[in-house]
């Protein structure tokens, strides 16, 4: 449904990185909000339904502490949404260089320019495997960063929950124990959470490459009401037809009549 303009202006392998690439991203970050929206969510409310009803101060405390976590793991989060989206355009500029050079092989090699394209194609290699680097190191710390903010957490309702139980206020040694122990299991579906979430940022930044498609404009509008012609009877008359591609013109002030048993008359500038 999109014009002509719109691929003339957008690279053929841009559009095939999009179409395979992108949309593989989208389905493994839905999969992955998938099992994070019905999985974890359950065992962590069971979980802290039960830190209440052992001991509803201490698991105060706690809620306060656990958005800090989810803050540094949030701006962590961020910082991959646009590192990813990084890695899909270079994605997109390598399929678009492999296109252009297999698609006009014949020309490069009429003109002896195997090496220029070789440069070409090394130093946009070279940036995307660098992208994809930094990317894969920052989702592959996701799991040692859960497990530190884990301990972290530990430490500090052990502080708060030892001087509860040393000042003899609501909390026992063995209710203690057991609630760290309970505390403890509860880690585990959150880092699971924390995975999926490093998967959603990736997963957001293709869908953005993808809605620039998906979302395109036309700027070519048909009539609500056209007028329905059956057969040709007299003529057909253009005035003053002009048509141009950013700043360059195709057509310009372009007077064609065609009319019927008749040659065709055509002023203009093209």
């Amino acid at each position: 449904r999109l014009p002509l303009g719109f691929f003339s202006e957008e690279r053929k392998g841009d559009l095939i990185a999009r179409m395979t690439g992108d949309v593989a991203e989208v389905e493994n970050s839905i999969m992955s909000s998938l099992e994070m929206l019905f999985k974890n969510p359950i065992l962590i409310v069971c979980y802290f339904a039960t830190l209440i009803y052992i001991n509803w101060q201490l698991t105060i405390f706690t809620l306060c502490v656990v958005p800090l976590m989810g803050w540094v793991m949030g701006v962590a989060g961020k910082k991959l949404k646009s590192q990813s989206l990084q890695v899909q355009s270079l994605w997109s500029d390598t399929m678009s260089q492999v296109e252009e050079t297999l698609g006009g092989l014949r020309i490069i090699k009429a003109f002896c320019a195997e090496d220029k394209m070789n440069r070409r194609f090394r130093n946009v290699n070279n940036e995307l495997r660098d992208s994809i680097i930094r990317v894969g190191m920052r989702q592959s710390l996701a799991h040692p960063m859960s497990e530190f903010l884990g301990t972290v957490l530990i430490v500090i309702v052990l502080w708060f929950g030892g001087w509860l139980v040393l000042n003899n206020m609501t909390l026992t040694g063995p209710t203690f124990i057991y609630y760290l122990v309970i505390l403890y299991s509860i880690i585990n579906p959150l880092k699971d959470l924390t995975k999926a979430g490093y998967n959603i940022p990736k997963g957001l930044a293709s869908m953005e490459r993808i809605d620039k498609i998906l979302k395109a404009e036309n700027p070519i509008r048909e009539e609500a009401t056209p007028t329905p012609i059956h057969d040709f009877k007299d003529k057909i008359e253009f005035r003053n037809v002009s048509f141009k591609y950013d700043q360059h013109w195709v057509l310009r002030n372009i007077n064609l009549t065609i009319e019927k048993g008749k040659t065709i008359a055509l002023v203009g500038q093209s």
